[in-house]
């Protein structure tokens, strides 16, 4: 078994207590503070394995947009080291699901009609104070019905 990224610095392995039946044995993790190497040493079975964990820089928002991300960056539920590359995945996936142009199709309703429903659904957004990816939500399921 491979383990978690922040255990790797010293693995201790301990006994089974019998009530398992997936595994012979467990790992038990300990951290040591004084070791700052990436490099990091897996001793499992008498064969010895080493890893670099490699620091990849974290990408920054272009010049002149503030960086939410990196007042959040201590909180794990927000995920902000990840929050550029998940933001760059959905813009390069946005144009494969892409509404066509369907008004010009659409006999029952008109462009004004279409406009006064979408104003209608930022009122209830504003008025809930539901996220703005909801918004978004609403007005493409919108546009996919019609």
């Amino acid at each position: 078994p491979i383990p978690c990224v922040p255990c790797l610095p010293r693995l201790v392995k301990i006994p089974e207590l019998g009530t398992s039946s997936s595994s012979e044995e467990g790992l038990l993790c300990t951290l040591d503070s004084e070791e700052s190497s990436n490099d990091v040493t897996i001793k499992q079975e008498d064969e010895e394995k080493v890893f670099e964990v490699k620091e990849v820089p974290r990408k920054v928002p272009p010049k002149g947009v503030l960086d939410f991300d990196l007042e959040t960056m201590g909180d794990p539920q927000q995920h902000s080291e990840y929050a550029m590359e998940t933001f760059q995945y959905y813009k390069d996936r946005e144009s494969a699901f892409r509404v066509p142009d369907y008004m010009n199709a659409q006999m029952e309703i008109t462009d004004v009609m279409r406009g006064i429903l979408v104003d209608w659904l930022v009122e209830v957004q504003e008025s809930f104070e539901l996220n703005h990816e909801t918004l978004y939500t609403a007005v493409k399921m919108t546009d996919i019905y019609l």
